[in-house]
């Protein structure tokens, strides 16, 4: 049985609006920090693992509310991007997917 996406999620107590929806793009996902908005891209080859991807755009709605992405703005998006992906990639593991979409 997959899991659905959680409606909202809370990076530092903030809440974001999680919409499941057809992105004209390669991303798997993208974060509006400031409309507080995670989009996840439904595209059927990018399914594989949308918890995932929504842990990803978590940690960048962790960045935008705590002004870390705008303190990175000057060295570009991919300062952002690359601490967002070593980040992912060892924490994953470690949650509970389940929980994202929990008030802290």
């Amino acid at each position: 049985m997959k899991k659905s996406l959680p409606a909202c999620v809370y990076p530092c107590g903030i809440k974001y609006t999680v919409k499941l929806e057809h992105m004209d793009t390669d991303e798997y996902g993208e974060t509006a920090g400031f409309e507080k908005l995670i989009k996840i891209n439904a595209d059927p080859k990018k399914t594989k693992d949308h918890h995932r991807t929504l842990f990803h755009e978590f940690i960048h709605g962790v960045f935008h509310s705590t002004g870390l992405a705008e303190m990175m703005r000057p060295q570009g998006g991919d300062l952002e991007e690359a601490i967002v992906i070593a980040l992912e990639e060892h924490l994953f593991r470690l949650i509970d997917e389940t929980k994202l979409g929990r008030k802290p």
